[in-house]
């Protein structure tokens, strides 16, 4: 089996077994894969992958040791070589997605991009993407929009920089909005706004790489080697990217979007297409 993600092919292999109760237990995590991630598998005649993912038959290790007194007892989830994890039959979807996101990061960490813990709305044909601290509110802008824009993302997006432009992939992971229609498709980025929860409506261009960079940095999902080639792409979309702002809303969904049409036909000229429509919408 082969996904495609975040423009990445990701080979899956399935170790066969000799037993009954061993073909069934890799055949149903097969079978979960394949209804879960029905989207996101390639079709296609693969002739090279970026990573492999390998799934044996055999039971995974476990291992233990003191701690304060109490014996902890720890399951070896996967082990990693180069460019392939080996995990076992007996995990989880969830699990599965686990090892994807470390996968991906492994992917990222060799090209061009990040993970941005982030909400998005398509706007135009673009991606606007709503991004800032706990609580500050990249839920509710994307919900206060739900109505008139297609919610894209409602925690996690990769950004990457491909030929000079930047483009944004969904990451096939659950979100909270789990209505959120997950594809390997390829959006281009529009804008980034860092939110705060206000009483009022305003925007403000991030003029410093340094905001822009102290502001997206907690917001990455990463850690290690990848957190520091992360931070390089970050500078380079400061300083390459002219469209992050901050926006401070109040929670009004006819003011919101009201303010959000205004401020982004004056600020670069997008399109509007209205959710569900394949006409443009009317000029504001």
């Amino acid at each position: 089996m082969y996904l495609t993600v975040a423009g990445f092919i990701i080979k899956i292999s399935f170790v066969p077994a000799r037993d009954t109760y061993k073909v069934f237990a890799i055949n149903k995590l097969k079978d979960t894969i394949a209804t879960v991630l029905k989207r996101f598998i390639c079709h296609k005649a693969v002739n090279k992958c970026d990573y492999a993912i390998e799934i044996h038959r055999h039971v995974p290790e476990v291992f233990h040791r003191k701690v304060k007194g109490k014996t902890i007892y720890f399951v070896c989830l996967f082990d990693e070589k180069k460019n392939t994890i080996v995990t076992y039959k007996h995990i989880s979807i969830n699990h599965f997605i686990f090892i994807l996101l470390k996968v991906l990061s492994s992917l990222i960490n060799q090209t061009d991009g990040c993970i941005l813990h982030c909400s998005a709305v398509l706007y135009g044909g673009k991606l606007i993407l709503f991004t800032g601290p706990t609580g500050a509110g990249k839920s509710t802008a994307a919900s206060l929009l739900k109505d008139h824009f297609e919610v894209i993302a409602d925690d996690m997006l990769v950004i990457k920089r491909e030929k000079g432009r930047f483009y944004c992939y969904q990451v096939p992971v659950m979100e909270k909005n789990y209505t959120i229609v997950k594809t390997p498709r390829r959006y281009e980025l529009g804008a980034v706004l860092i939110v705060r929860k206000a009483s009022y409506f305003k925007v403000e261009k991030v003029q410093k790489s340094d905001q822009i960079i102290s502001n997206l940095s907690n917001q990455l999902w990463s850690g290690g080697s990848a957190l520091t080639h992360q931070l390089k792409f970050l500078f380079s979309l400061s300083t390459q990217f002219s469209h992050i702002y901050f926006l401070y809303f109040e929670k009004d969904k006819s003011k919101m979007l009201e303010y959000f049409d205004r401020f982004q036909q004056r600020q670069f000229p997008l399109r509007h297409v209205a959710k569900g429509s394949q006409t443009p919408g009317p000029q504001p």
